[in-house]
């Protein structure tokens, strides 16, 4: 085919086609059924694939190029690859900021890494160095004395600089950030063919102390008040960053708009992380920190806060960060439909010893420590512990910040020191939590099933093998 060709092919009438390399693809039938939306995939109708891949390069995975080529229906003219090799643009991400080498990567186009599971255990606060990165697109370069945030509502916008943000009273608030999808590497492990998550282990989560100024400050500095919200029935608070791929479109999610004017909620404009300013990766120069929400709510870069009636119409919004079924799938589920990932289940995982690992009979004795943590400002109350497969349990000593009830925004760890067994040569270790609200995790990852990985809140499971000490 010339690429004029797939030119005209761009409407469900004369059919979706695109190009990927030599290669030339009818989506028809799989614009619907795309997890980041019919809009993000239609960018790419009647033209190449390769520069929005390039911008979400997880695509790139071997069991997405094999989805891909299911819809192949023929190849470029060998004069044509050459002219659509030549239409590459400069790399989106090659001003990105340089990374901690401890970090394993998952994706890096954008960017997607967590700190080495040994690390969480260890401190309450985790550096800012190995702090767990979630990037939907390449980190803009912004600069803090232009820059500028937009607080929209009732058809009128105001403009606040840096330094306006930092005349209100200042915030310290100590929290956790978790991804959605922390643990889908144990979703993934089920083995469904229709898992298409970019993956993660179980160190997509980290705790920080933030500083900054509360959003219901600034809100009601510009005149948006309860009772104004009340009268005009706002329903959510729009969080859109400077973040942004190719045609311009920017992340942008929304929260409820309870969540957002709690007077007990904490939800900030932070500009500190770990006492310094925040780094690229975390949103410089102002980031919204939800507390007790999925890390996706917590818009970096942010750029525009709106009060709207209706959530934000975005694929971040409409299509992503859902929770569906065990038995939905890319061609049932009605994502627009799904509820939406907000607070998050109660989890707990163990970092030490950890997977593989062999511990030494001589020892006698085994230290096992974790982090237990749950959504919505629950604190955890209990982490059980199980060195037999679940057969019986003892319960860890727990250390965490002081927080009242209800504002528990930030993890506890736990550790349990327990005599080795004195027969057998491999053990399973356990742990499970439970919340203030007595919510506990359930045993196996199979009734939580999703094909997108989120929510995974299984008891975690760690299998050691008993070794003597060599000679």
């Amino acid at each position: 085919f010339s690429l004029s060709e797939v030119a005209r092919h761009t409407d469900s009438r004369n059919g979706v086609w695109t190009t990927y390399e030599d290669g030339v693809y009818d989506l028809t039938d799989f614009i619907e059924q795309h997890p980041g939306g019919k809009r993000m995939i239609m960018l790419a109708a009647g033209s190449r694939l390769d520069p929005y891949w390039n911008i979400h390069d997880f695509h790139k995975r071997e069991d997405i190029v094999k989805i891909l080529s299911e819809f192949r229906i023929g190849s470029l003219m060998k004069e044509e690859i050459k002219a659509s090799t030549l239409l590459n643009l400069d790399d989106p991400y090659s001003t990105d900021p340089k990374r901690h080498p401890a970090l394993t990567v998952f994706c890096n186009k954008p960017f997607l890494a967590e700190p080495p599971l040994g690390l969480l255990g260890h401190s309450l606060i985790t550096p800012t160095e190995v702090f767990y990165i979630r990037n939907h697109m390449p980190v803009p370069l912004i600069n803090k004395d232009g820059y500028k945030l937009e607080i929209s509502a009732k058809g009128v916008s105001t403009k606040l600089t840096f330094e306006d943000l930092i005349q209100f009273k200042k915030r310290i608030v100590v929290a956790t950030l978790q991804c959605a999808g922390n643990r889908c590497n144990e979703m993934a492990a089920v083995n469904r063919e229709d898992f298409v998550d970019v993956g993660g282990g179980p160190a997509t989560i980290s705790t920080a102390q933030w500083g900054g100024v509360l959003l219901r400050d600034v809100l009601e500095s510009v005149g948006i008040t309860d009772s104004v919200v009340e009268r005009e029935g706002y329903k959510h608070v729009r969080l859109e960053g400077l973040d942004q791929d190719l045609s311009g479109t920017k992340y942008e999610v929304s929260i409820p708009i309870h969540i957002a004017m709690s007077p007990t909620g904490d939800v900030m404009l932070a500009y500190e992380m770990n006492g310094k300013e925040l780094p690229r990766d975390h949103g410089y120069p102002v980031r919204c920190l939800v507390p007790g929400v999925a890390g996706a709510r917590s818009v970096k870069w942010l750029g525009r806060v709106s009060l709207s009636k209706q959530k934000s119409q975005s694929m971040w919004q409409q299509t992503a960060y859902k929770g569906v079924p065990p038995c939905a799938n890319q061609k049932t589920v009605d994502l627009q439909a799904a509820e939406d990932i907000n607070e998050l289940p109660v989890t707990s995982v163990i970092c030490h010893p950890e997977e593989g690992e062999t511990l030494l009979r001589e020892e006698e004795e085994v230290t096992i420590s974790g982090y237990a943590w749950s959504g919505g400002g629950r604190g955890i109350v209990r982490v059980d512990v199980s060195l037999d497969g679940g057969k019986t349990w003892n319960t860890a000593s727990l250390d965490g910040v002081k927080q009242p009830y209800g504002k528990a925004w930030a993890w506890s760890l736990w550790e349990l020191t327990a005599p080795l067994p004195a027969h057998g040569d491999r053990m399973e270790i356990i742990c499970k939590a439970v919340d203030s609200s007595f919510n506990v995790q359930p045993d196996t990852v199979a009734p939580i099933y999703n094909y997108r990985g989120y929510l995974c809140n299984a008891w975690h499971r760690v299998n050691v093998t008993l070794g003597e000490k060599p000679l």
